[in-house]
């Protein structure tokens, strides 16, 4: 798969939109209901450029059809070779970008 401007989409995309952005509470007041399993974040790991493991912490057994649904578009929401640069986590001049656009945060 790829994104829209050509890019693979792979596992470092899935783990970077769960792991450094929906799990963040910057971005997001709280994790995605859809990646909260017994009121615990699932996390997701890389096996491979092509392979990632989601582990929950009890049995979620409808976890395949949700990613199926809109609401299951968290894994896939951000690009990190795009989206990388404006998460202070990669970019530690993040706020120089915020202030050259003009924006509060």
């Amino acid at each position: 798969m790829k994104w829209s401007d050509g890019h693979d989409l792979g596992a470092d995309d899935i783990v970077f939109a769960v792991e450094d952005c929906a799990k963040n509470s910057e971005p997001y007041k709280s994790t995605p209901s859809p990646l909260v399993i017994s009121n615990q974040p699932g996390t997701v790991t890389k096996i491979d450029d092509a392979t990632v493991k989601f582990t929950v912490a009890a049995p979620y057994a409808m976890f395949l059809e949700m990613l199926a649904t809109p609401l299951g578009q968290h894994p896939t929401l951000f690009a990190k070779h795009y989206c990388s640069q404006f998460h202070p986590k990669y970019n530690l001049k993040v706020a120089d970008l915020v202030m050259a656009a003009n924006l509060s945060d």
